[in-house]
Protein backbone atom coordinates (compact mmCIF):
# COMPACT_ATOMS: atom_id res chain seq x y z
CA UNK A 1 0.00 0.00 0.00
CA UNK A 2 1.22 3.48 -0.87
CA UNK A 3 0.58 4.41 2.75
CA UNK A 4 3.13 2.22 3.87
CA UNK A 5 5.46 3.59 1.49
CA UNK A 6 7.47 6.39 3.22
CA UNK A 7 7.09 4.45 6.64
CA UNK A 8 9.57 1.59 4.97
CA UNK A 9 11.54 4.35 3.40
CA UNK A 10 12.19 6.08 6.84
CA UNK A 11 12.75 2.42 8.18
CA UNK A 12 15.41 1.97 5.17
CA UNK A 13 17.35 5.10 5.72
CA UNK A 14 17.30 4.06 9.42
CA UNK A 15 19.17 1.12 8.68
CA UNK A 16 21.39 2.24 6.26
CA UNK A 17 22.18 4.76 8.87
CA UNK A 18 23.67 1.99 11.42
CA UNK A 19 26.92 1.57 10.32
CA UNK A 20 27.57 4.95 9.59
CA UNK A 21 26.91 5.89 13.25
CA UNK A 22 28.81 3.04 14.51
CA UNK A 23 31.91 4.21 12.65
CA UNK A 24 31.41 7.57 14.13
CA UNK A 25 31.11 5.88 17.86
CA UNK A 26 34.05 3.96 17.08
CA UNK A 27 36.42 6.43 16.06
CA UNK A 28 35.62 8.85 18.87
CA UNK A 29 36.48 5.83 21.35
CA UNK A 30 32.47 5.54 22.34
CA UNK A 31 32.32 2.11 21.40
CA UNK A 32 35.48 0.81 22.87
CA UNK A 33 37.62 0.38 25.49
CA UNK A 34 41.55 0.47 26.38
CA UNK A 35 43.14 -2.40 27.18
CA UNK A 36 46.93 -2.54 28.96
CA UNK A 37 48.75 -3.14 25.36
CA UNK A 38 46.98 0.11 24.32
CA UNK A 39 44.83 -1.67 21.72
CA UNK A 40 40.74 -1.71 22.11
CA UNK A 41 38.56 -4.43 22.27
CA UNK A 42 35.10 -4.00 22.01
CA UNK A 43 32.71 -3.10 25.00
CA UNK A 44 30.31 -5.59 26.12
CA UNK A 45 26.72 -4.92 24.71
CA UNK A 46 23.63 -6.10 26.75
CA UNK A 47 21.73 -8.46 24.85
CA UNK A 48 17.65 -7.71 26.16
CA UNK A 49 16.21 -11.16 27.15
CA UNK A 50 12.45 -11.65 25.82
CA UNK A 51 9.79 -11.58 27.72
CA UNK A 52 8.24 -14.76 28.63
CA UNK A 53 5.40 -13.42 29.97
CA UNK A 54 2.28 -13.79 27.71
CA UNK A 55 -0.04 -10.68 27.67
CA UNK A 56 -3.54 -10.25 29.09
CA UNK A 57 -5.58 -12.40 26.78
CA UNK A 58 -8.96 -10.95 25.53
CA UNK A 59 -11.38 -12.52 27.94
CA UNK A 60 -9.37 -10.84 30.86
CA UNK A 61 -9.25 -7.42 29.18
CA UNK A 62 -12.86 -7.75 28.42
CA UNK A 63 -13.46 -8.55 32.47
CA UNK A 64 -11.39 -6.02 33.38
CA UNK A 65 -12.54 -3.51 31.25
CA UNK A 66 -16.55 -4.23 32.70
CA UNK A 67 -18.74 -5.10 35.15
CA UNK A 68 -20.93 -7.83 35.99
CA UNK A 69 -24.55 -7.42 35.72
CA UNK A 70 -28.17 -9.05 35.80
CA UNK A 71 -31.16 -7.64 34.45
CA UNK A 72 -34.72 -9.06 33.63
CA UNK A 73 -35.87 -10.20 30.17
CA UNK A 74 -38.95 -8.58 29.33
CA UNK A 75 -40.75 -12.05 30.33
CA UNK A 76 -39.53 -12.04 33.72
CA UNK A 77 -36.41 -14.24 33.36
CA UNK A 78 -33.41 -13.31 35.35
CA UNK A 79 -30.56 -12.82 32.33
CA UNK A 80 -26.50 -12.06 33.35
CA UNK A 81 -24.36 -9.85 31.23
CA UNK A 82 -21.40 -7.86 31.42
CA UNK A 83 -21.73 -3.94 30.82
CA UNK A 84 -19.13 -2.03 28.94
CA UNK A 85 -18.19 1.88 29.27
CA UNK A 86 -20.85 4.46 29.63
CA UNK A 87 -22.30 7.01 27.02
CA UNK A 88 -25.41 8.51 25.76
CA UNK A 89 -25.92 5.76 23.03
CA UNK A 90 -25.91 2.18 23.89
CA UNK A 91 -25.40 -0.76 21.66
CA UNK A 92 -26.81 -4.28 22.71
CA UNK A 93 -24.78 -7.24 21.66
CA UNK A 94 -26.52 -10.42 21.29
CA UNK A 95 -24.84 -14.07 20.89
CA UNK A 96 -25.33 -16.93 18.00
CA UNK A 97 -27.41 -19.67 18.78
CA UNK A 98 -25.60 -22.25 21.30
CA UNK A 99 -23.16 -19.58 21.85
CA UNK A 100 -22.21 -17.04 24.95
CA UNK A 101 -21.79 -13.50 25.46
CA UNK A 102 -18.05 -13.86 25.18
CA UNK A 103 -17.82 -14.19 21.51
CA UNK A 104 -18.04 -10.11 21.63
CA UNK A 105 -15.61 -9.94 24.29
CA UNK A 106 -12.80 -8.81 21.66
CA UNK A 107 -15.40 -6.22 20.19
CA UNK A 108 -16.80 -4.56 23.66
CA UNK A 109 -13.97 -3.08 25.11
CA UNK A 110 -13.16 -1.46 21.48
CA UNK A 111 -16.79 0.26 21.20
CA UNK A 112 -16.37 1.37 24.76
CA UNK A 113 -13.31 3.43 24.64
CA UNK A 114 -14.69 5.17 22.06
CA UNK A 115 -17.58 6.40 23.86
CA UNK A 116 -20.29 3.75 23.71
CA UNK A 117 -22.24 1.56 26.38
CA UNK A 118 -22.14 -2.11 25.65
CA UNK A 119 -23.84 -4.89 27.04
CA UNK A 120 -23.49 -8.05 26.44
CA UNK A 121 -25.55 -11.19 27.61
CA UNK A 122 -26.33 -14.20 27.49
CA UNK A 123 -29.80 -15.26 26.72
CA UNK A 124 -31.79 -17.74 28.63
CA UNK A 125 -30.22 -20.75 29.41
CA UNK A 126 -27.14 -19.71 28.24
CA UNK A 127 -24.83 -20.53 31.87
CA UNK A 128 -21.41 -20.87 30.94
CA UNK A 129 -20.76 -20.13 35.01
CA UNK A 130 -18.46 -17.54 36.75
CA UNK A 131 -17.71 -14.81 35.62
CA UNK A 132 -19.13 -15.01 32.46
CA UNK A 133 -22.74 -14.89 33.42
CA UNK A 134 -25.44 -17.56 34.31
CA UNK A 135 -28.84 -16.49 32.38
CA UNK A 136 -31.39 -18.35 34.20
CA UNK A 137 -34.13 -20.77 32.22
CA UNK A 138 -33.93 -22.81 29.57
CA UNK A 139 -32.61 -22.13 25.66
CA UNK A 140 -35.37 -20.99 23.69
CA UNK A 141 -35.28 -19.41 20.20
CA UNK A 142 -39.04 -18.22 21.19
CA UNK A 143 -37.97 -16.01 23.81
CA UNK A 144 -34.78 -14.44 22.24
CA UNK A 145 -36.44 -11.21 20.88
CA UNK A 146 -38.09 -10.71 24.54
CA UNK A 147 -34.10 -10.80 25.86
CA UNK A 148 -33.01 -8.69 23.85
CA UNK A 149 -35.79 -6.17 24.79
CA UNK A 150 -35.06 -6.43 28.09
CA UNK A 151 -31.39 -5.71 27.55
CA UNK A 152 -32.35 -2.35 25.70
CA UNK A 153 -34.55 -1.48 28.70
CA UNK A 154 -31.79 -2.08 31.00
CA UNK A 155 -29.62 0.06 29.03
CA UNK A 156 -32.44 2.80 28.89
CA UNK A 157 -32.33 2.30 32.78
CA UNK A 158 -28.39 3.47 32.70
CA UNK A 159 -29.13 6.99 31.16
CA UNK A 160 -28.93 5.58 27.44
CA UNK A 161 -30.91 8.13 25.14
CA UNK A 162 -30.35 6.17 21.88
CA UNK A 163 -29.66 2.20 21.37
CA UNK A 164 -28.23 0.34 18.93
CA UNK A 165 -29.21 -3.21 18.35
CA UNK A 166 -26.75 -5.65 17.37
CA UNK A 167 -26.20 -9.82 16.88
CA UNK A 168 -25.20 -12.43 15.09
CA UNK A 169 -27.43 -15.70 13.46
CA UNK A 170 -30.32 -16.03 15.96
CA UNK A 171 -29.16 -12.91 18.02
CA UNK A 172 -29.13 -10.73 15.13
CA UNK A 173 -32.82 -11.66 13.98
CA UNK A 174 -34.00 -11.28 17.19
CA UNK A 175 -32.76 -7.70 16.91
CA UNK A 176 -33.98 -6.75 13.41
CA UNK A 177 -37.11 -8.67 15.37
CA UNK A 178 -37.24 -5.96 18.16
CA UNK A 179 -36.35 -3.12 16.33
CA UNK A 180 -39.62 -3.53 13.85
CA UNK A 181 -41.38 -3.98 16.69
CA UNK A 182 -40.91 -0.20 17.65
CA UNK A 183 -39.66 1.52 21.06
CA UNK A 184 -38.34 0.42 24.00
CA UNK A 185 -38.92 2.66 27.38
CA UNK A 186 -40.08 5.08 24.75
CA UNK A 187 -36.32 5.07 23.22
CA UNK A 188 -36.90 4.26 19.55
CA UNK A 189 -33.25 1.74 18.52
CA UNK A 190 -31.74 4.19 16.30
CA UNK A 191 -30.27 1.09 14.49
CA UNK A 192 -29.34 -2.73 13.88
CA UNK A 193 -25.98 -4.58 13.53
CA UNK A 194 -26.97 -7.55 11.85
CA UNK A 195 -24.73 -10.52 11.81
CA UNK A 196 -25.53 -13.64 9.41
CA UNK A 197 -29.03 -13.44 10.72
CA UNK A 198 -31.33 -15.63 9.01
CA UNK A 199 -34.96 -13.64 7.71
CA UNK A 200 -36.91 -17.02 8.43
CA UNK A 201 -36.05 -19.61 10.93
CA UNK A 202 -38.94 -22.00 13.16
CA UNK A 203 -41.72 -19.84 12.14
Amino acid sequence: MTERDPVHGRIGLRVAAIPVAVLLVACAGGGSRWTAGGSTSPSPSPTPSPSSEPGPSADELALEASRAVRFPSEDGTVLEGRLFGTGHTGIVLAHMNGGTQREWFPLAPALAEVGYAVLTFGFQGSCPGKPYGCSEGEQNSATTDEDVRGAAAFLAGQGVRRVVLGGASLGAMASIQVAADGPIDRIAPSGVVSLSGLEFAAG
